[in-house]
């Protein structure tokens, strides 16, 4: 049983292409394969430092909106969303934030 497994494995590795090429050839092509299994780990890496970065500069944007939202009185300082918060989340426009301050300094009460 071993035998002739071990037979089969001869075959398939006398008929693999790289069985034609001489060591030299064989060296090239194994060296090209490393060279690129190590471009394959720094681009992972690369792509990591990218993702990380870009998640800093994300946490800078959320704090300065959420800034703007406790200024505008939307948020209070603990975070929790008040009356004008809740009303700007049921506007469907593309300026809620205008929308809402204009709504509660009074522009609409004619």
């Amino acid at each position: 049983k071993l035998s002739g497994r071990v037979d089969a494995l001869k075959s398939r590795l006398a008929s693999h292409s790289c069985a034609e090429l001489d060591d030299d050839e064989r060296e090239t092509i194994v060296c090209s394969y490393g060279k690129k299994i190590d471009l394959i780990e720094q681009a992972k890496v690369i792509r990591n430092e990218s993702r990380s970065c870009q998640g800093m500069v994300m946490r800078d944007e959320l704090k300065k909106m959420k800034r703007v939202l406790r200024q505008l009185g939307h948020v209070d300082a603990k975070g929790v969303i008040q009356t004008k918060g809740r009303t700007a989340c049921e506007i469907n426009t593309a300026n809620e934030l205008v929308v809402v301050e204009l709504i509660f300094c009074g522009v609409f009460n004619d």
